[in-house]
């Protein structure tokens, strides 16, 4: 999410025909948030994971990332 902080700057710099691309990319990314976040809360409930390292261990296979 640090792209968000360059969209005002460059809002300034090119002017209003940016602020539709804001708006683009802000819709990506909730629905990103969205379609892959409800998977992994899903997950997160079923197998009782609390961090995302705990995840990561699950779908890695890996002991050491903890």
């Amino acid at each position: 999410m640090p792209f968000f902080l360059g969209f005002s700057g460059a809002g300034y710099r090119i002017g209003i025909s940016y602020y539709p691309m804001m708006a683009f990319a802000g819709g990506i990314v909730a629905l990103s948030f969205y379609v892959i976040g409800y998977k992994v809360w899903l997950l997160g409930k079923e197998k009782g994971f609390i961090t995302a390292s705990e995840l990561i261990e699950y779908k890695s296979g890996s002991k050491i990332i903890k």
